[in-house]
């Protein structure tokens, strides 16, 4: 498994690694296959990753499924093949022979343990216990048909050491490769960051919105943890707002029921809108059940969609959110109800600390989850030997 810190990881490597950066295309073609165009892990999996490797001068090809084959077996000076979540079927056999026929890698790009079965009859992922019974039975054949296909690839990246581990207790040869910004993501968050700092001075300080961005529907159990601390917050300050972005369900943490008028709901909204979305919060939650192996292998973007708009987060103390977040100086973890209470109380009451907390949580986002940043991490994979690993 090839790790980094966030010591091993200072701003110096990566203006080091970028001066050596090639300007042209002349390392060979890289292909990424994804088979979940429409998930936003696409766009950090996928766009982003591209772009890291036609900054270090490899031509990258993206293509969805059906113009896999095709592609491993024209595109010239192929180097590697990388499947954004593989399933295993019958392109996916195709697609392992011929690149083994090329000589070329074949490496899966995962990003949740959805490979492991144990772990829905361990009761580890909530959210398939919610399921009717042929729900369940579609998830449990696609972790059974993604493990399948990890059986064959040569190597996998994945975003968390979690994940790494989860991986290499296959047997399977695992690289990090961390979640974080491309490009225009980085663009669209520094606008909004600005346009946030300029809103505030022009508002002064008034409500706290403590904001909570769930996503999909998986995250019940996770904001079932801390919904017995918001409603005491929102109890002892009633100028705290609970800003609730996404699909929760309400009806199911009834203990926020005495508060509802300081909550507000708002809906999802497209990965492209949710830096200004975040923007809005002063305090962003990012809890995960501590006693699940699903959720403790969840990567950092939590905290760094919020740090890059200039907002604090007060997360669950993962392995990934410890190892950027330093408690008190770039971020806050919280474990019981009676932490996530103190820790919230402290972040209503001084302004002064939340806008500390931002400014650094900013500048480890920049060192760590940067395009720039991204970029050298994958020319240190390459050092350490991702696109030799043809077993």
């Amino acid at each position: 498994m090839c790790r980094f810190t966030t010591a091993q990881f200072p701003q110096r490597l990566i203006n080091s690694c970028l001066e050596r950066m090639p300007n042209q295309a002349s390392r060979g073609s890289i292909l990424i296959v994804s088979m979940a165009s429409t998930s936003v892990g696409h766009t950090y999996r996928v766009v982003n990753h591209s772009e890291c490797f036609e900054a270090l001068g490899f031509r990258t090809h993206v293509v969805t499924a059906d113009a896999a084959l095709p592609a491993i077996e024209a595109v010239s000076e192929l180097k590697g093949v990388v499947v954004f979540r593989p399933i295993h079927d019958q392109r996916f056999v195709q697609w392992r022979a011929s690149a083994s026929a090329r000589g070329i890698p074949l490496l899966a790009d995962v990003d949740d343990i959805t490979f492991d079965v144990s772990l829905l009859a361990s009761g580890e992922w909530h959210y398939w216990q919610t399921l009717p019974s042929d729900a369940q039975a579609v998830w449990k054949d696609r972790f059974e048909a993604q493990h399948r296909a990890l059986e064959l690839v040569d190597g996998v990246l994945v975003s968390t050491e979690p994940l790494a581990k989860a991986v290499e207790s296959f047997g399977w040869r695992s690289w990090i490769w961390p979640n974080g910004f491309g490009r225009l993501s980085w663009e669209i968050s520094a606008f909004c960051r600005r346009q946030r700092k300029a809103a505030r001075q022009a508002s002064g300080p008034s409500t706290v919105v403590i904001g909570y961005a769930s996503g999909t529907p998986t995250h019940e159990a996770d904001f079932a943890m801390i919904a017995p601390a918001l409603a005491r917050i929102c109890h002892a300050f009633p100028h705290v707002r609970l800003d609730l972005l996404g699909t929760l369900n309400l009806a199911n943490h009834s203990c926020l029921s005495v508060c509802r008028d300081q909550i507000q709901q708002r809906k999802a909204v497209p990965y492209s809108e949710l830096s200004g979305e975040i923007a809005r919060f002063d305090v962003n939650l990012a809890p995960l059940e501590l006693t699940s192996r699903f959720c403790q292998a969840k990567s950092e973007l939590k905290f760094f969609e919020a740090a890059v708009v200039g907002v604090p987060t007060v997360a669950s103390p993962t392995a990934p959110f410890r190892s950027v977040i330093e408690n008190n100086l770039n971020g806050c973890l919280a474990s019981t109800e009676d932490e996530w209470f103190s820790v919230l109380s402290e972040l209503v009451r001084r302004a002064g600390f939340r806008r500390r907390l931002a400014r650094q949580a900013h500048r480890t986002t920049r060192r760590l989850f940067s395009p720039r940043a991204q970029t050298c991490r994958l020319e240190s994979l390459l050092q350490s030997g991702l696109l030799g690993c043809r077993s």
